[in-house]
Formats: C-alpha cells, sequence, structure tokens
C-alpha cells in the first residue's frame, strides 16, 4: 500500500497549468484537506494471487472510506482478522516519524510517500519512506505543517483501528481509587478499559486541548511541538452534564508503577481572577515552594517490589520544604525496593525538561498556569518513561488557564 503524505501535491515553482491541475486533484482526493491520499494498494490471496489492484480508484476514497481499505489490506493473503501486530507497528513507525520531524527537520519534501508491505502468510511486515525528489530546505525554526498534517491524520486513523473502543460511546468507568490518585481531585477522573483515561475538564483546560483537532489554527505548530510531552488524547465526551478530556493512561500496562505530580509555576492565578481569590492563592503558594522556587510536589505514590504502596503524600502544605523535596524524589527514584536511586531514569527526566523549557523559551508564546507534570516510574520492568513504546514523556499541560505571554 502506497500513501502519499502531504497536503499539496505540487511545486510552488511550477508553472500554472500544472498548479491547477495538481490543486484539482488535491481537492478531490483526501489531500488537501486532511493531508495525504492512498495512491495504490495491491492485496494478494493466500497463494500469491492478486485479488484487488486499487491504484487510481484509491484517488477518490473520502476520508470515511480510508479506514476499510486500510483494513482490507491489513486482512490480505485471506486473513480473517486483521493483522493487529503490524497495525501496532505501522502506528508506532508513524509516531517515530512524527516526532524526528518535529524535533529537528531541517527540510520539506513534495509528492514523497509512505510505502507499507505486508504478508499475513509468514506475518512479515515493514514501512518505508520513498520518493524524494522534491526536497526543499525549511527556514529556522519551522517545520514541514503540510506533512505532518497527513501523518497526524493517518496516526489518528490507525489508533481508531488499533483501539477504535476508545472513540465511541458512553463507558463506564472505575472511579478513583487511592492507588490511582497522585494529586488531583478523586471525583475527576475515570478509568476505563483499555489504559483510557477520562479527566473532567475546565473550560480553559477544554479548550487548550481542543486546539489540537485545529489543523488550520493559530497555534497549530505550537500544538504539534507539545504533542510529544502530552499524553495521546481521544477527544472530547459529555456525560453526566459534565466535559471530559479522554486520553491515554500513562500507568495503563506498567508493573508495580510509582508516579510523581509536581505542579509547576510560581503563581496559580490569572490576571483577570478576582481580587481576594489572588490573595488567597498567593497566600498558598507561600506555604509551599511554588511561591520561591517556581513548583511545588503536588502528590506522591511509591510501591514497594510486591506492588504494596509503602509511601504516599497528597497536597501537604506548609509541611515540605526546598530540602524536603529532595527527600521525597529520592525516595520516587529507590521505588520497588531499589537500593540506589534510578540514575538512567534522573538522566532521562532531566533531558525532558530542558527540552521541554528549550520549547517554551523559544517556540510557546502563551502561558501555562497550574499546569503539572506528571513523571511514572517502575524499577521492577525498568520502565521509567510515561510512553515506554515510543520512549516519550508525558506532561499534563493542559493547564486550568492559559493566556498569552507578555512581550
Amino acid at each position: 500500500m502506497c500513501i502519499r503524505d502531504r497536503d499539496r501535491s505540487y511545486d510552488e515553482e511550477a508553472d500554472a497549468v500544472k498548479q491547477a491541475r495538481q490543486r484539482e486533484k488535491d481537492e478531490r482526493s483526501t489531500t488537501a484537506k486532511h493531508g495525504f491520499r492512498i495512491v495504490g494498494v495491491v492485496i494478494k490471496d493466500n497463494k500469491g494471487n492478486v485479488i484487488a489492484n486499487l491504484a487510481k480508484k484509491c484517488n477518490d476514497l473520502s476520508i470515511d472510506k480510508v479506514p476499510d481499505q486500510i483494513k482490507e489490506f491489513l486482512k490480505c493473503n485471506e486473513r480473517e482478522d486483521i493483522n493487529m501486530e503490524a497495525a501496532v507497528y505501522y502506528l508506532e513507525k508513524l509516531k517515530e516519524i512524527r516526532g524526528i520531524l518535529l524535533r529537528s527537520s531541517t527540510r520539506g519534501v513534495i509528492g514523497s510517500s509512505i510505502f507499507f508491505a505486508l504478508s499475513n502468510t509468514d506475518n512479515k511486515y515493514d514501512m518505508k519512506l520513498i520518493d524524494f525528489a522534491h526536497v526543499f530546505p525549511l527556514p529556522e525554526g519551522q517545520r514541514d505543517t503540510g506533512y505532518l498534517k497527513g501523518l497526524e491524520a493517518l496516526i489518528e486513523i490507525f489508533e481508531g483501528i488499533v483501539a477504535p473502543e476508545r472513540r465511541l460511546g458512553k463507558s463506564k468507568g472505575e472511579g478513583m481509587g487511592d492507588d490511582k490518585l497522585a494529586g488531583g481531585h478523586a471525583d475527576s477522573f475515570r478509568f476505563l478499559p483499555d489504559g483510557i483515561l477520562m479527566k473532567a475538564g475546565k473550560k480553559g483546560e477544554i479548550e487548550f486541548f481542543e486546539e489540537f483537532s485545529k489543523s488550520d489554527g493559530k497555534y497549530y505548530l505550537e500544538m504539534l511541538l507539545l504533542r510529544p510531552y502530552i499524553p495521546e488524547l481521544y477527544g472530547i465526551a459529555l456525560e453526566d452534564g459534565r466535559q471530559w478530556i479522554k486520553m491515554r493512561n500513562v500507568n495503563h500496562g506498567l508493573s508495580n508503577v510509582s508516579f510523581m505530580d509536581i505542579k509547576m509555576g510560581d503563581k496559580s492565578y490569572s490576571p483577570d481572577d478576582p481580587p481576594e481569590k489572588v490573595k488567597n492563592q498567593i497566600e498558598r503558594a507561600k506555604m509551599t515552594t511554588s511561591f520561591e522556587y517556581g513548583f511545588r510536589i503536588t502528590g506522591v505514590t511509591v510501591r514497594d517490589d510486591k506492588g504494596n504502596i509503602e509511601y504516599k503524600l497528597i497536597k501537604q502544605y506548609g509541611q515540605i520544604t526546598i530540602k524536603t523535596v529532595v527527600d521525597i524524589i529520592k525516595k520516587f527514584m529507590m521505588c520497588n525496593g531499589r537500593a540506589d536511586v534510578n540514575r538512567e531514569a534522573i538522566e532521562y527526566y532531566v533531558r525532558k525538561m530542558k527540552e521541554i523549557l528549550s520549547l517554551i523559551e523559544s517556540k510557546i508564546t502563551r502561558c501555562m498556569i497550574a499546569s503539572s507534570l506528571f513523571f511514572v516510574l517502575s524499577n521492577t520492568c525498568l520502565l521509567y518513561t510515561s510512553d515506554a513504546a515510543d520512549e516519550r514523556s508525558s506532561v499534563d499541560l493542559g493547564g486550568r488557564r492559559i493566556s498569552k505571554k507578555k512581550k
């Protein structure tokens, strides 16, 4: 299967006639609106005979038909169900490409394709980038948003194939138990099957996450740059009169996991809050490390080597000093009965925090108030990222209020 990625397939230096012809083709297909189109699919039966060869027909596929076409490809060689192992592999590879382009891309490309190969007969699969005839340099600091737009759409489609229940209907979830709560309010979280977390969202946080779906929005590039540090999102659900943000539970599937929630910033109020609230928030900040150091630990859960909670702390106002913070973090880094701190994990966290700091200093134009960094660690299975599959940290950047940075 061959998928051409990017929201246009013509070079701006091409003559007007060719641009008009390609633009018409892009608008007729899924290219212009969704950033990609399937340009060809060849499917064989279990004897190697071609049973479907869809070359030009794919150009006219509507976006709602694309998942079905990909599923047919995943069921090649007369397989009864889709090859979920291959689907997960393709999804992770697409995410890897997205991460690379967000971090260090200096060139854009037009007319390039992603080539998917699959044999269900011997369960072999691969994915490669091909066609690099039209490569061009990007201005310093910019990213190839046209290509990233297509990647985002493809990732969303493959996520829907891998876990369709994440995007469907109302779900009954578990309440927030003591073993799952880091620093948040218990009635604001619900845990769904298959690693899905529902968080009750406030207006500012809802607006923040909605930005991720606006490919033509003012802050689209900023959202793309932040995406590797935020849990995967599955939309907004309205249940019981409240709006809930559906996202991946970064603790799911980790053995004997410990976690720590650190609230960032020296203030937890916005300029438009009433004076009385501002005064109360300042007084509260002075009781913690927030006022002087710009952060405070709001919650920690540490487990022993058998998975039992051996240490738990939630919102200890006035009891945690900067010296105490060091001891708490050491205790967290020595979870699961480890004799010394996990220095490899520490180096990873430091590297990720430096990446976020650089991003906020140079690229992000809005302030985030009452946002948190969420740390996940399991010394039992040697996993210390919040997303072990693609080695990304997860950061709860959806603060209660988001405002434009002051110049």
